[in-house]
């Protein structure tokens, strides 16, 4: 190795050292440890109370608001809706709160894209839903809306 015998002997003592309480760590957690049981009814108990305490009750209601959308014909077309947005917790519906101008922006964006046949249609629906919860969680750089509930939907 190095040519000096107490320099090897030192290397050779580390490297069995090493090795001996490595096999000993792996017989101690393979045959030895044994991992405690989960208690279900425990366990089923807090993760209903954890969901029940960050499970906000009600988020960020958007009162009436009607957005113009695109139109084949010459005919004025517009989306009239009412929505409530929840958040994943309840620390998110004060920044919901706060960004009520974007929230309304975007809904505006989203709605004015789609077309008033798409929007009539349940499958619009959904997806006029899907695009502006993608849109919001974008804007925020993370999953804050949970879901979305329209309350009135009113293409005229």
């Amino acid at each position: 190795m190095t040519g000096k015998k107490f320099i090897d002997l030192i290397i050779i003592g580390v490297l069995t050292l090493i090795t001996a309480s490595t096999a000993g760590i792996y017989a101690y957690s393979e045959f030895m440890y044994t991992r405690p049981l989960v208690d279900e009814s425990s366990e089923h108990l807090s993760l209903h109370q954890n969901l029940k305490n960050s499970m906000p009750k009600e988020g960020l209601k958007i009162e009436k608001i009607a957005v113009n959308i695109k139109s084949e014909s010459a005919r004025l077309r517009y989306l009239e809706l009412s929505m409530q947005i929840i958040p994943f917790a309840l620390k998110h519906k004060e920044i919901l709160e706060k960004a009520a101008p974007l929230i309304y922006d975007r809904i505006g964006q989203v709605a004015g894209k789609m077309t008033p046949e798409d929007l009539n249609s349940i499958s619009g629906k959904i997806l006029f839903e899907d695009r502006l919860k993608r849109k919001l969680n974008e804007d925020f750089d993370d999953q804050i809306v949970r879901e979305i509930y329209f309350t009135s939907f009113v293409v005229q």
